[in-house]
């Protein structure tokens, strides 16, 4: 069977525009890449890609060493401890390794990334064949903005203006600019993340629905001609089932590296603001104080989110395992 048309995939139509805002951080190829099945051009847009990724890194590499610099003549200007130093110099190495592994998955897994892409078209293709229930693109762009673009706005919005606060005051605005994009980008792979595991649950849901109506179907049905057929349409369901189980698995072998070092990034953040609030603890400026406190609450809630997501991995592969166990019981009519 032909892979499926970009126009026919609704889910492919709903992530394109989070595509190219990954795509903006170098977090991923812009879509045409791809998503391009022709491979006309190809070679001059990777090299554009590689020289825009080099320039990030080459003036995120510049901001950290002024950061570090300026955090060195602070402690030594004020007689602290060395662990101030330690800790912030560390939090920047951490930061310029997690960009760096963004940006090689990025150059080097896009093949993978556009397996993966094209095997939700054939999957979104089969399933929707296959099911009887009719869901709207409306509806389903709906969940995708419910559920995706509340982070997005943290992540654009409120990070970037604390990020900019909570920055070394000696910082030129420029510095502080770079290191700033610099931790959207990070940030941006969490939500990379959450994108895919949004699909993962509108495909287990089309296939959740159709099994509920075969279900149904096969309770009112009283001839045996039609429930061999209702037989055949839940094998087919559970072969589907099987491969958005092998969707899955693909896809977290995909985030394990980058977003394991997301999560141990953010707990860095967390500590590393903990320890600032501390030592700006004497001054008399309030505003600082509750960017801080926000600080923690934003990072804290990343973290929160990371981890229900990869919650929410496990609980489909438990929902996929209990619809495969379900199917033959509701075939012999236990």
């Amino acid at each position: 069977m032909p892979p499926p048309k970009l126009t026919e995939s609704a889910l492919i139509v709903v992530i394109t525009p989070y595509l190219w805002t990954f795509s903006l951080f170098a977090v991923v190829m812009p879509p045409f890449m791809i998503l391009r099945r022709t491979p006309s051009h190809r070679l001059e847009f990777c090299i554009i890609f590689v020289v825009y990724i080099l320039f990030q890194l080459s003036i995120s590499v510049w901001a950290e060493y002024l950061n570090s610099a300026k955090i060195s003549n602070f402690v030594h200007r004020n007689s602290m401890d060395s662990v101030t130093y330690v800790l912030s110099l560390g939090i920047n190495i951490v930061q310029l390794i997690v960009q760096t592994v963004i940006y090689t998955q990025a150059l080097t897994g896009y093949q993978l990334l556009q397996s993966l892409l094209d095997s939700v078209m054939q999957l979104e293709s089969d399933v929707r064949l296959h099911c009887s229930a009719v869901f709207t693109f409306c509806s389903m762009r709906w969940r995708f903005h419910k559920r995706i673009d509340a982070w997005l706005m943290i992540v654009c919005v409120f990070l970037p203006q604390l990020t900019y606060t909570l920055g070394t005051t000696t910082l030129t605005t420029l510095s502080k600019c770079i290191i700033v994009f610099c931790s959207i980008l990070i940030q941006m792979k969490g939500v990379e993340y959450c994108v895919w595991a949004q699909m993962i649950q509108e495909l287990l849901h089309l296939v959740q629905q159709q099994l509920i109506h075969l279900k149904e179907e096969l309770v009112r049905c009283e001839r045996m001609e039609l429930r061999c057929s209702f037989f055949a349409e839940i094998q087919a369901n559970q072969k589907l089932l099987a491969r958005v189980w092998d969707l899955l698995n693909r896809m977290e072998r995909y985030f394990c590296i980058p977003i394991c070092m997301l999560f141990f990034y953010n707990g860095l953040l967390i500590i590393q603001t903990i320890h600032w609030s501390y030592i700006n603890f004497e001054l008399d400026d309030l505003k600082l104080r509750l960017c801080k406190f926000f600080g923690d609450i934003i990072y804290v809630h990343m973290l929160y989110i990371i981890y229900y997501y990869k919650h929410y991995l496990c609980t489909y592969k438990s929902q996929i395992y209990d619809l495969r166990i379900l199917s033959p019981s509701i075939a012999f009519g236990d």
